[in-house]
């Protein structure tokens, strides 16, 4: 038999079938890579101005390996640019060979979140939508969802329905918290008598509810008030679902969005969503643990979301406050949580050009990684939990710094989910321990001497506290044939068991030489300044 009528292994076979299926699908009728289950996409998010005054500019994202441009069109009750202005934008990008979508900003940020003073964008939303009243008594606009901002939210989806979007996804302020740790709703006189006519209670509670909200206790009522609070969210986003008619609606969560934010998540659904991310700026990222957090996050916010329908917001904001080299580091968050679709955002600003000389190249490499570990579980001993206490009262101030150990890591939903781990509990959640049935270590950064337990163990959140208590675990990790980095380095390993690999991420803005463990054996691996390498263990 010659090489040309070989039969195929089926090992071959199937390479070859797969390579085929994600090169079919992968391609639009423009020839780009669009939004699908089998590869990496990337996103830029853009006012329709900065989009007609830049023609270069958007040659240059296309050519960087961009696949669509969220186009920026409403602003919680104001329309600041015209619908021509609008529809020729649209027209630039399909031009260019990209997907043109639509980005609103449904509710207004309780606050300057633009920075912008001037010019024709408008820093909160209309007189005549309602003003909040928090906890306290004090009084906000933005993040508010009553009659008049679900309204014309939805009139303003049918418009843009009307322009020939098909996708839309509204940005953060889509949601009932001020900022993160905040535990959200509006305190007026109007929600104060509809939730306590619905659930029985008398006046007094009203006063229990204000303190224990203010207290952070994980009470009943507390919960209740969360819960409806989700239940007028979720409310919201179907009626303006339905007023996008066929077209894809989704929304972007905040870092650490969960409950208290209005974001139900259990059951949340077949929804286009964007994880959360926090630090948008060089000095957020100046310490390990800014990244830690960053990745903490989004490790949460997976639990719940196919990484199909997931998005990362890649952002810098203002637009140059995050250096080329933060911003692009950023992609590796996305990869090892298989986040599939990457979203760069600015504000009402687009990044300087020179930031496309980074972020070309960072697309180009992201994607051959990410296709190695699509699909594949994050397997390791330590154990990422946030409980319902952190997503009802926590201060969304995470223990995270000791995803950059070294050793591997995976996510659970409840402290049951495994055994004879380490499990990272965060003050709130201390009190789920009682309630565990499996036998694991609990490490905590947190004084917890009032709860009695003989397998918790307090470590400081430093990387010298947490460096010594690993070396305390060599052994074990060695005999349960789990890799980790050997070197005192602070560094992310993600490690897959069924391709026998790991990724490992230098946190370190200096060239590293780590070894990882494994068998038996040291595996040497140099990497650049915050790089992440595809290891092969064999």
């Amino acid at each position: 038999m010659d090489n040309n009528s070989r039969i195929l292994s089926r090992r071959n076979f199937i390479k070859v079938l797969s390579a085929l299926s994600l090169s079919l699908h992968s391609q639009n009728f423009f020839g780009n890579p669009l939004c699908n289950t089998f590869c990496r996409d990337f996103s830029v998010c853009l006012t329709p101005d900065a989009i007609i005054d830049n023609p270069f500019m958007i040659k240059r994202i296309a050519q960087s390996g961009v696949n669509r441009v969220w186009i920026i069109t409403y602003f919680y009750g104001f329309w600041p640019w015209t619908e021509d202005l609008i529809l020729n934008a649209k027209r630039i990008i399909v031009k260019n060979g990209m997907e043109a979508v639509t980005l609103t900003c449904p509710l207004g940020h309780p606050g300057d979140a633009l920075a912008s003073k001037d010019g024709n964008i408008p820093l909160t939303p209309p007189s005549y939508w309602s003003t909040g009243i928090t906890s306290q008594g004090k009084t906000y606009v933005g993040t508010i969802i009553d009659e008049i901002s679900v309204e014309e939210n939805c009139k303003a989806l049918k418009k843009l329905h009307s322009y020939g979007f098909k996708k839309c996804i509204l940005d953060d302020d889509f949601r009932i918290a001020m900022y993160p740790g905040s535990i959200g709703g509006n305190f007026n006189e109007i929600n104060k008598s509809n939730f306590l006519k619905q659930f029985g209670y008398n006046e007094s509670f009203w006063d229990i509810l204000l303190n224990d909200i203010n207290n952070r206790n994980y009470s009943s009522i507390l919960i209740d008030w969360v819960n409806w609070q989700c239940d007028k969210h979720f409310q919201a986003f179907k009626k303006m679902k339905s007023a996008f008619r066929d077209g894809d609606l989704g929304y972007m969560i905040m870092y650490l969005g969960a409950e208290k934010a209005g974001i139900k998540l259990s059951g949340i659904g077949d929804i286009t969503l964007r994880v959360g991310e926090e630090h948008f700026n060089d000095a957020s990222f100046e310490s390990p643990k800014g990244w830690t957090n960053e990745l903490f996050s989004v490790l949460f916010h997976r639990r719940f979301i196919a990484p199909e329908n997931a998005w990362s917001e890649t952002t810098s904001f203002p637009a140059a406050s995050l250096s080329p080299e933060n911003l692009v580091t950023k992609l590796n968050i996305s990869t090892i949580t298989d986040v599939r679709h990457t979203i760069f955002m600015s504000g009402v600003q687009a990044y300087p050009q020179n930031y496309w000389d980074s972020i070309g190249p960072a697309i180009k490499k992201q994607r051959i990684l990410h296709e190695k570990v699509r699909g594949y579980k994050l397997c390791g001993p330590f154990k990422h939990y946030w409980g319902l206490r952190s997503r009802y009262v926590g201060l969304d101030a995470p223990f995270s710094l000791w995803l950059a150990l070294g050793v591997p890591f995976e996510v659970i939903s409840n402290l049951d989910d495994c055994v004879n781990s380490w499990i990272f509990i965060t003050e709130e959640d201390i009190p789920d321990i009682k309630d565990a049935k499996c036998n694991n270590y609990y490490i905590t950064n947190t004084d917890c001497s009032e709860f009695v337990h003989p397998n918790i163990r307090i470590v400081e959140e430093n990387l010298n506290c947490l460096w010594n208590w690993k070396k305390t675990l060599f052994k074990y990790l060695e005999k349960m044939k789990i890799p980790y980095v050997i070197e005192n380095s602070p560094c992310i390993c993600a490690w897959y068991p069924e391709l026998n690999a790991v990724l490992l991420w230098n946190l370190k803005k200096s060239k590293e030489i780590l070894s990882i463990k494994y068998q038996g054996k040291n595996i040497p691996c140099d990497l650049d300044g915050l790089e992440m390498k595809y290891v092969n263990l064999f």
